[in-house]
């Protein structure tokens, strides 16, 4: 089933880069990388065998870099209409990735654009680009 959806998510993206809005494009992308991410999560908990056993180290980390450029992608297109709750989820998700991968400058910048974008929604600011100043 995950299969499948992942299959109809990228089947459709090409026709999404043509004709889309910036938020369907990164809905899209949003929901490849949950397909990818539900894909690794049920290969590490299937008959409690280690993902290591299951998945080999390259391919876990070849899934788990594809996510992250998927969400970056998405990234981009939510914050060109600002839509900020796809954003919250999305540099969520990153700092969880980036910390699966042992990257944990990434990791940090994205749990702060998460926290950010989570004080300036619930104080009603407005939240012009989540991105670094640097």
């Amino acid at each position: 089933v995950v299969a499948g959806a992942l299959r109809l998510a990228e089947d459709a993206a090409p026709h999404l880069s043509a004709r889309g809005s910036a938020k369907l494009k990164g809905e899209a992308l949003l929901v490849q990388a949950d397909a990818l991410l539900t894909l690794l999560a049920k290969g590490r908990c299937s008959s409690s065998c280690s993902m290591t056993s299951r998945f080999e180290t390259t391919t876990r980390e070849t899934l788990l870099q594809e996510i992250v450029k998927l969400l970056k992608e998405a990234v981009q297109h939510f914050e060109q209409v600002a839509e900020f709750d796809s954003l919250k989820h999305c540099h969520y998700v990153l700092a969880r990735v980036c910390h699966e991968l042992g990257d944990s400058a990434a990791r940090d910048a994205h749990a702060s654009r998460f926290r950010r974008a989570s004080e300036s929604l619930c104080c009603g600011q407005a939240l012009v680009r989540l991105a670094p100043p640097w």
